[in-house]
């Protein structure tokens, strides 16, 4: 028997573009598909798909240490899953069964390319099956669950110490020791919170991350800690005292709506998008059904029609709009702000990189101020 590659057996050529053509036609019908292709041109895509189908099939042209896991580490982090991927086999057997490849070939070819699901995806039907047992699925709920509750704690917290009420020690309250030693400290604290809280947040942490836990209880696992960090920001702070101002009679009522007001718009913000898919709860609650995570497509909704970071409007009326302004809080909301507003470059270019049609959106919506005018489209590097 000649030593011939699956490539030939099928026909080489004229049958792999016969049948990337038709795959092209089925995908691109496919809602569910089509949108893992969207700014790419048609040649663009059929030339990926083509690339792909020889790849899998020992085609000629191989490139050496192809590495199938970070070639699609874009799209799995897009929502890229096992049910996309066996639709594509699916669409792939009729486009094949079209370019009238025999049955037993089709299902050798279906055969090679199953191999690469897990080089693809990045997780194995094994490790899949094991998530989605009721017992793993009820664990990772109820995981979730605690992780909200931990999450929204932390903001109820934050509501009372950044405001001044009821609790004994407070962002504004009087200075106790060396103001030096406790300014270190506090900046340690600071750095202690940002930093997960922004490297978690990046696409390259989150595809190494899902290697370790579960992609389920991915967006929960950084609510807990972004949770139990901030806490113990608030609870070991070491306030600094001394009064920039203090507000009294209607100046000061005026100043608590404005703090309220923020806290209004920063939690609505989280409702604009999808609140329980932001503190990871759609994700638990789809894999406690069996059922696959998909990832929310951009939208422009509601109050991210006027501002493409109404969230962090809020935070920065929350921060900004007191009564009583201590230099503790000025240091809290100085450091806060340098985070957010350097949070929003690496967020924006992250959009820019998934969803190519957040350019279009730079050009029109200002990135915080209603009305103001909207700042240059971030371009990707090279």
């Amino acid at each position: 028997m000649s030593n011939i590659s699956l490539y030939e057996e099928v026909g080489g050529e004229e049958v792999l573009a016969k049948a990337t053509a038709a795959l092209y036609a089925a995908v691109m019908l496919d809602d569910e598909l089509a949108r893992f292709f969207i700014g790419l041109d048609v040649k663009n895509i059929e030339a990926q798909q083509k690339r792909f189908l020889n790849f899998a099939l020992d085609g000629p042209g191989q490139t050496p240490g192809v590495d199938l896991r970070k070639a699609h580490a874009g799209l799995v982090r897009r929502g890229l899953n096992h049910s996309h991927f066996d639709r594509l086999l699916a669409y792939l057997d009729s486009a094949l069964e079209e370019a009238e490849v025999q049955p037993d070939l089709r299902k050798k070819v279906l055969g090679r390319l199953e191999e690469t699901r897990q080089q693809v995806i990045g997780e194995t039907y094994t490790r899949t099956t094991r998530e989605k047992t009721m017992t793993g699925r009820t664990i990772a709920f109820v995981y979730g669950v605690v992780c909200y509750t931990v999450g929204m704690a932390s903001l109820v917290y934050a509501g009372l110490w950044v405001g001044d009420f009821l609790l004994p020690v407070t962002l504004d309250s009087e200075a106790s020791g060396s103001i030096t030693s406790a300014l270190l400290v506090d900046l340690l604290l600071l750095t202690g919170f940002t930093l997960p809280h922004s490297i978690m947040a990046r696409p390259a942490f989150k595809e190494r991350w899902t290697r370790i836990i579960p992609v389920s209880v991915e967006r929960s696992t950084y609510v807990l800690v972004s949770g139990i960090t901030f806490t113990a920001l608030m609870v070991l702070w070491r306030p600094l005292g001394v009064d920039i101002w203090r507000l009294g009679g209607e100046s000061a009522n005026l100043a608590n709506a404005g703090y309220a007001t923020g806290w209004g718009l920063l939690v609505a913000s989280t409702f604009a998008i999808n609140h329980f898919d932001l503190f990871g709860l759609r994700q638990v609650w789809l894999n406690l059904r069996g059922k696959e995570y998909t990832q929310l497509p951009f939208q422009e909704t509601t109050l991210y029609k006027y501002s493409r970071h109404p969230l962090y409007v809020g935070w920065l009326m929350v921060i900004w709009i007191t009564p009583h302004m201590t230099i503790s809080h000025l240091v809290f909301a100085l450091g806060t702000s340098a985070y957010i507003l350097g949070a929003i470059v690496f967020e924006e270019r992250d959009l820019v990189r998934y969803h190519p049609e957040y350019s279009e959106y730079q050009k029109r919506v200002p990135k915080l101020l209603p009305f103001a005018k909207s700042g240059r489209p971030h371009k990707l590097s090279a």
